[in-house]
């Protein structure tokens, strides 16, 4: 057993998602005008950078600023007496990551979730249950697309991770 995992770790293995970005310190900045569920999205997004060892502090490694946070719930299909038989639930928004310096790392990322769902009519508070976990549930997606982002404009690029094994390897050589 101890040789199978030994092998994983010579080959580089690692679960996903585990360090991609841990230590990395980040500022959250949005425009002042954000929509209501803006306060939601926040704290998801606060709570799943944490959880990916990605804190916030003051002097920052790099910098996310978040404009035209928007959620919406529209009607959707209705049935034969005309009443609404589906919603969808829309979350959308724009980031772009910065560094320390506040030199633009990534082009603008516009996101947008969308969810249908259905409705039932003679059970409306657990229909209005079920559009609470959806928005959430878009929260949360939008909040892990921005940690993927983040990870991929924070990963080293190929060519100098090349570069620099090849180094290594010519000071190593005998």
């Amino acid at each position: 057993m101890l040789v199978i995992l030994m092998a994983f770790a010579g080959c580089g293995f690692q679960l996903r998602g585990t360090g991609l970005t841990e230590g990395l310190t980040y500022r959250l900045i949005s425009a002042q005008n954000q929509s209501a569920g803006y306060a939601d999205f926040r704290r998801v997004l606060k709570a799943t950078l944490g959880r990916a060892g990605v804190r916030e502090a003051s002097p920052a490694d790099v910098t996310l600023r978040i404009t035209g946070f928007q959620t919406e719930t529209l009607d959707g299909a209705v049935n034969a007496q005309l009443r609404v038989a589906e919603n969808i639930s829309t979350a959308s928004l724009v980031v772009s990551v910065l560094d320390d310096k506040g030199n633009l790392l990534a082009d603008e990322l516009v996101l947008e979730l969308r969810q249908a769902y259905r409705m039932d009519r003679a059970q409306l508070l657990g229909s209005y249950e079920q559009q609470t976990s959806v928005e959430q549930n878009l929260n949360q997606d939008l909040a892990d697309q921005i940690l993927r982002a983040l990870s991929v404009v924070m990963r080293p690029s190929v060519g100098a991770a090349s570069r620099t094994v090849e180094r290594d390897t010519e000071q190593n050589a005998p």
